[in-house]
C-alpha cells in the first residue's frame, strides 16, 4: 500500500504525509510521563515484585495498559486531523523469560493494531527499548549501560522479534512501517549499521515491503552514515528527532527564551531552518524522505504560551521542507521538564503525591503493599484521559499544520 518513489511517500500511488503524535508511556513506561523520576523501567517493576510479588506488579502493567490509551483515545487523535500514531514498545514484554519471542503478546498487539486501525488511524511501530539497551537513558530502559551492544544473544533476539512482528504485520493495511531501533547511540557508526542492515534483511526476506524508518547515531542526529541505504534499498525512510535548542526545549536551563541567544548561539527561526538544512541537503543528495519521529516542547507558561513559538516555527520548517512528523507526545502528566503532552494531567491524584520526595510510580511498591482495591481503581480511573487536560494553545499550533 506505502512505497517511496524518488523520495516521495505514496499511498496507493498517491503522495501521502504522515503528520501523527506518539503514544509514549503506554507500551514503554517513561518516569516523567507518569510524574516520577526517570529510573529504568525494569527496575520500578522489580521493586514492586520484590515487595509485592509478580502477580501485582502485573496488575500495575496491566492497569497502565488498559487505561492510560483507550479506544476513545484512537478516535479523539483521528478527530483532531491526525492520520498516524507512532507505537513506542519496550522489547520487554515481546520476549519471554527464556528470551525467545512471547507468540502471545505479538498477538495481543496485533489487536491493539486492530483497534488503531478502526479509527482510521495508520500505525509505525517503535521499537523504543531494544533487547539489553540501545543506548543509556531511561527510555531504552537502560540503567546506565547499553548492553545491546555488548551481547550477541540479544542482537539474536532484536532480530528474531523483528522477524516474528514483520510476519504477523506485512500484511497489515494500516501499519505503515517499523521504526528498526529508537535512538541508537554508540562509538562507532558501523555497529549500527550493521544491527539496522541485519534486521532490514530479515524483514525483506519474509516477503515484507513496509516502510523501513532508520535512525541514525546520537540521538538520531547523525545521518550521513545512512545513505547507502537510502540509495540502495527500497522503501526505507531516515529518521531525524528534532529538539533543538534542547536546553530551551526540555527547559535544562530554566529562563531561556526563544528566539533569542541560548548557549551562546542566536536561535530563531532562519537559524533553525539552517540548522536542519543539512537533513534537507541529506534527503536531496540521496532522493531520501525525512520522518522526523519526534519533536516537541516542556510546557511552561499556562497564560502565555511563548515556549510554543517553537513548535510553530519548526512546524512551518517542516512544511517547507516536506518532512514527515509525529508529535512527542500525546499525553503526560505535567511538568516543567521534558516534552510532555497534548493532553496534561495538572492534578494531583493520591498516587502522584507532588509534594512528596517519593513520586508517581515509586509510589506504586507501597500502594502494593497496602493492597487496597480501591487504591487500584482510583489509580485506572485517574490514568484515563478525560482527567487530563487538553493543551489548546499547542493543540491550536498543532492543528494549523494538520491540513
Amino acid at each position: 500500500m506505502f512505497e517511496i518513489r524518488d523520495g516521495c511517500l505514496l499511498k496507493k500511488g498517491r503522495p501521502f504525509r504522515i503528520k501523527g503524535v506518539n503514544l509514549g508511556g503506554w507500551l514503554n513506561r517513561e518516569g516523567y510521563i507518569l510524574g516520577g523520576r526517570n529510573i529504568a523501567e525494569h527496575i520500578i517493576w522489580k521493586n514492586i515484585e520484590r515487595i509485592a510479588g509478580k502477580k501485582t506488579a502485573d496488575r500495575f502493567i496491566r492497569i497502565i495498559e488498559e487505561n492510560f490509551i483507550t479506544r476513545k483515545d484512537f478516535q479523539i487523535i483521528r478527530s483532531l486531523g491526525f492520520n498516524a500514531v507512532r507505537l513506542p514498545f519496550n522489547s520487554r514484554y515481546f520476549l519471554t523469560s527464556k528470551g525467545s519471542v512471547d507468540e502471545k503478546a505479538v498477538k495481543k498487539l496485533k489487536k491493539t493494531v486492530d483497534v488503531i486501525g478502526s479509527s482510521r488511524l495508520h500505525v509505525i511501530l517503535d521499537m523504543h527499548a531494544a533487547p539489553g539497551s540501545q543506548n543509556s537513558d531511561w527510555h531504552s530502559d537502560s540503567d546506565g549501560r547499553a548492553r545491546f551492544w555488548e551481547s550477541r544473544r540479544r542482537q539474536k533476539q532484536f532480530l528474531d522479534l523483528w522477524k516474528a512482528l514483520s510476519e504477523t504485520f506485512r500484511h497489515h493495511p494500516w501499519v505503515i512501517g517499523y521504526d528498526l531501533m529508537n535512538e541508537p547511540n554508540n562509538k562507532d557508526h558501523k555497529k549500527i549499521f550493521s544491527a539496522l542492515e541485519k534486521a532490514l534483511l530479515v524483514i525483506r526476506q519474509g516477503g515484507d515491503r513496509k516502510i523501513l524508518f532508520l535512525e541514525g547515531n546520537n540521538w538520531s542526529q547523525e545521518i550521513s552514515f545512512l545513505a547507502p541505504f537510502a540509495r540502495l534499498f527500497e522503501n526505507v525512510m531516515i529518521s531525524v528527532h528534532c529538539y533543538e535548542p534542547v536546553l530551551f526545549a526540555f527547559n535544562i536551563v530554566c529562563g531561556l527564551t526563544y528566539p533569542g541567544l541560548i548557549n551562546g548561539r542566536k536561535w530563531n527561526k532562519m537559524t533553525l531552518k539552517k540548522h536542519y538544512q543539512k537533513h534537507a541537503e541529506f534527503a536531496r543528495k540521496n532522493k531520501a524522505a525525512i520522518f522526523v519521529g519526534e519533536f516537541g516542547i516542556s510546557s511552561r507558561c499556562p497564560r502565555c504560551h511563548a515556549e510554543l513559538r517553537l513548535i510553530d516555527d519548526v512546524l512551518d520548517i517542516f512544511d517547507d521542507f516536506g518532512w514527515h512528523w509525529t508529535y512527542w507526545t500525546y499525553k503526560s502528566v505535567a511538568g516543567m521538564n521534558y516534552p510532555d503532552g497534548l493532553f496534561q494531567l495538572n492534578q494531583n491524584p493520591f498516587w502522584l503525591c507532588r509534594l512528596h520526595h517519593i513520586q508517581s510510580w515509586e509510589n506504586f511498591a507501597s500502594i502494593a503493599r497496602q493492597g487496597k482495591n480501591k487504591d487500584f481503581l482510583e489509580l485506572a480511573r485517574t490514568l484515563r484521559t478525560k482527567n487530563f487536560d487538553c493543551n489548546k494553545a499547542l493543540m491550536n499550533i498543532v492543528r494549523k499544520h494538520l491540513g
